[in-house]
């Protein structure tokens, strides 16, 4: 789950493969997305938006690309499940 004090946003993230080492580039692109963030504002942490995959031998066999579908969600109320 990530949250965002301004505009106040909350985000519940499935990844399909269930692996982390997705989340950075995931996180980064719904950011983008929604507007929270522009591509100019990244500055470091641009470099975590794709993560190159690589082999036993430190080969670069591929690399993670986000793939985001956002769905609007009812707001949640305390109390009820």
């Amino acid at each position: 789950c990530v949250a965002v004090g301004e505009p106040e946003l909350g985000l519940a993230l499935k990844l399909e493969d269930g692996a982390l080492r997705a989340l950075g580039p995931v996180v980064l692109e719904a950011l983008l997305e929604l507007g929270v963030i522009a591509e100019e504002e990244l500055g470091p942490l641009g470099a975590h938006r794709r993560v190159m995959l690589k082999n036993w031998r430190g080969t670069p066999i591929g690399e993670i690309r986000p793939v985001v579908s956002l769905e609007s969600g009812e707001p949640a109320v305390r109390g009820r499940n």
